[in-house]
């Protein structure tokens, strides 16, 4: 019996240590170069982003100043949609503090090496920009009055969104398998408990 209720315990323990995990996230991607003092996102700025872990997106930081609309889709840039998050952010007064989104509730579940973009629209204000590209993707605009076809900005300037995007884990068949055997372990225990006493 005390057997049984250490192992119901320990794989309980997992599960909440999943849970745990699932709330913080882990860095996934980051881009942090300079400040150069992009401007213009109501242009609509795509950065595309491949995801180097698998599981959710729990969120992502973003540095800029004044609002903007933050949106994200699953593919590569440049995406017209549909969007599977969206929202109006106010990031403040320009400065170095960056604004963490989270994006939990999307429920957006990428394997590793899928793409996404974060995409930037209805900006009041300019937005902060790294003079660092990454590798992971480029930075792309839109626009109909300057630009009638997407336009590759960081391969024409070497400029990326200023980002970091962060994962958590999504429990694979197994881990779900020995969850599910933990609690019917521990309920199990706690039926013979209830029988012995009465």
């Amino acid at each position: 019996m005390k057997v049984v209720l250490a192992l119901a315990t320990g794989l309980l323990a997992l599960a909440g240590g999943s849970a745990a995990l699932a709330a913080d996230g882990v860095l996934d991607q980051a881009n942090l170069g300079m400040d150069v003092g992009l401007n213009g996102v109501g242009y609509q700025w795509q950065q595309q982003i491949t995801a180097g872990l698998g599981g959710r997106l729990t969120g992502i930081s973003l540095w800029g100043g004044y609002a903007a609309r933050v949106r994200i889709a699953k593919g590569d840039a440049f995406s017209t949609g549909p969007f599977v998050f969206s929202q109006m952010v106010d990031f403040g007064p320009p400065g170095t503090e960056k604004l963490f989104i989270d994006t939990r509730a999307a429920n957006i579940v990428l394997s590793a090496g899928d793409t996404f973009v974060i995409d930037l629209s209805d900006a009041v204000g300019g937005y902060g920009a790294s003079s660092v590209p990454y590798a992971g993707g480029d930075l792309w605009i839109t626009d109909p009055v300057f630009y009638t076809t997407p336009f590759n900005y960081t391969a024409a300037h070497g400029t990326s969104l200023r980002f970091e995007t962060y994962m958590d884990a999504v429990p694979e068949p197994a881990t779900w398998a020995m969850m599910i055997a933990g609690f019917g372990l521990a309920g199990g225990a706690l039926r013979r408990r209830r029988a012995a006493v009465a």
